[in-house]
């Protein structure tokens, strides 16, 4: 089994300019939430990452307004157990 999640859309949110979301799967059991690390650039530049942790299989992100690329990682985190 793949240790991270499988992304299936990476889209623009309707009636935005700027709002993305992704949408991915998993089939991982006890999976305790997901980590989706969202990276934008401009240029030649990419800037410092932002974490959202999320129980969800979908995730939106606005990047600033001089981000030209978008990218996401999504890791599954499995339930800890004592």
């Amino acid at each position: 089994m793949a240790e991270t999640a499988v992304l299936t859309k990476l889209a623009l949110v309707a009636a935005t300019s700027r709002t993305v979301f992704a949408t991915w799967t998993w089939d991982g059991a006890n999976t305790k939430e997901y980590e989706v690390v969202w990276y934008y650039s401009w240029g030649a530049n990419v800037a410092p990452k932002e974490v959202i942790t999320t129980t969800e299989k979908y995730c939106m992100y606005t990047p600033p307004e001089y981000a030209t690329h978008v990218t996401v990682a999504v890791k599954p985190i499995s339930t800890t157990y004592i």
